[in-house]
């Protein structure tokens, strides 16, 4: 998708394509679930684009479903 489709690739900090290289290793040396679905939420970091978001039943194993009763708002700019 990020090949292809992304309108941003060429804002990132690094080539697509070098981290593609660090993470396919990663990947597929992942030694369970939770380590595989962590490598790919640091992969999704590297994306720098905030509309990235991430659903997992793993995630959620491992954070925890439940988020701070936090609200945060723009004051003069």
């Amino acid at each position: 998708m990020i090949e292809y489709f992304s309108p941003y690739k060429d804002l990132m900090d690094r080539p697509w394509g070098e981290t593609l290289v660090e993470f396919i290793p990663r990947m597929c040396g992942a030694r369970d679930a939770t380590d595989y679905a962590l490598t790919v939420s640091e992969l999704a970091t590297r994306i720098q684009d905030s509309h990235v978001t991430l659903a997992s039943p793993v995630l959620d194993d491992y954070f925890g479903t439940h988020r701070p009763a936090l609200r945060v708002d723009l004051v003069e700019d």
